[in-house]
């Protein structure tokens, strides 16, 4: 189980990115309010800032009907800090135990594709629209062949 100190971290560092995209959000005036489509640029700050301070954190990619949603797991929790573009029932930044996600009501983070490197990552989104994808993953999805790996299911070694 995660110790209090380490929680207390992954928390900090889920409101300062949240903090950060609605920032950004305001900035482009490309999403809404509720940060919908900001899933996978959030998601990439995330996992980079957990990364830099050794969480080792989990991207995962929930590919559902209509749409495709990222969110990360780290040390035994789901991090997700724009859930609120499913519902405003969520807080803006959600970090629940992974043992008590009701998958029924909460399918979006019913992970198809769980990967734990940054070129994973880009492989994941590289055929996501632009809008949708961090600056710093734009520039090098636009240099690399897209490979998607939409019917693979699993998690990286």
């Amino acid at each position: 189980m995660t110790d209090a100190a380490t929680l207390a971290k992954i928390k900090r560092i889920a409101r300062d990115v949240r903090l950060w995209a609605e920032g950004l959000q305001g900035r482009q005036e490309l999403w809404d309010d509720d940060l919908s489509c900001m899933c996978s640029i959030a998601s990439y700050e995330l996992f980079k800032r957990l990364r830099k301070v050794h969480l080792e954190p989990t991207a995962c990619f929930a590919d559902l009907q209509d749409y495709g949603h990222a969110f990360i797991h780290c040390q035994g929790y789901i991090v997700d800090v724009t859930a609120t573009q499913f519902t405003k029932k969520l807080p803006k930044v959600v970090v629940l135990p992974l043992k008590d996600i009701n998958y029924k009501t909460y399918d979006f983070w019913r992970p198809k594709i769980k990967v734990k490197s940054k070129k994973r990552f880009l492989d994941e989104i590289s055929d996501w629209p632009r809008d949708q994808v961090h600056p710093e993953l734009s520039t090098e999805i636009s240099a690399a062949k897209p490979k998607r790996h939409a019917a693979r299911i699993g998690h990286e070694a």
